[in-house]
């Protein structure tokens, strides 16, 4: 049981990483001073993957 909680610990740090990693995505495009359509897309993207990470 010991060890199970160890890896539940370690997959929720690593998911907290990667949100946090997406979310940095996530702020430079929308604070880039140009925001084209290819931009709004790939934001689109971003959140729909930071979406499922955070929903797991």
């Amino acid at each position: 049981t010991l060890n199970n909680w160890h890896k539940n610990l370690n997959s929720a740090i690593s998911k907290l990483y990667t949100c946090w990693a997406v979310e940095a995505k996530v702020l430079k495009l929308t604070f880039s001073h140009k925001i084209t359509e290819n931009n709004y897309k790939e934001l689109q993207e971003i959140l729909e993957y930071e979406h499922k990470i955070l929903i797991q």
